[in-house]
């Protein structure tokens, strides 16, 4: 409808094509083993949250071949008995989130994390901070993510 109003339909019709060729290509990108994945939204070393399902994140775990270990809607709050009970394979942050709480050194200090199968194996993983919204990228940000999970997880 968009493209219509504004007479882009040639331009919608390319950008779908790419979308769903993407889709096409995380899919077949993705690991034999499914990865058990947390996504962790931070601002600071004391400011974290984990995303549940039905958002962005559970979507982009999903496309790439993983499982959301966080089984409830919403976010909630970051806590050392929370992540231990989901005890992830692997933890994906966005790149701000990263760098606001000082990278693998940083999250490794946060409640937790230490003790997880991710934090014992080091297996945190970085996305482009737009992926909170689904859009055009998700694809390639969703490949990006299998190749990795493929390589480490088989």
């Amino acid at each position: 409808m968009i493209a219509q109003a504004y007479g882009a339909q040639n331009q919608a019709n390319v950008l779908m094509r790419n979308f769903v060729g993407g889709l096409a290509t995380a899919r077949a990108a993705k690991p034999t083993t499914a990865p058990r994945v947390m996504f962790l939204y931070a601002h600071g070393a004391n400011d974290a949250s984990i995303y549940g399902r039905d958002n962005g994140a559970d979507n982009l775990i999903s496309l790439a071949g993983g499982r959301n270990v966080a089984n409830f809607a919403g976010t909630q709050k970051l806590t050392a008995e929370g992540v231990v009970r989901l005890n992830p394979d692997a933890i994906i942050m966005l790149n701000r989130g990263w760098d606001a709480i000082g990278g693998q050194a940083g999250l490794l200090k946060m409640p937790g994390v230490a003790q997880t199968k991710a934090g014992k194996n080091r297996r945190f993983y970085r996305v482009d901070d737009s992926v909170r919204w689904i859009g055009p990228r998700l694809p390639e940000f969703a490949t990006k993510l299998a190749r990795e999970w493929k390589a480490d997880f088989r």
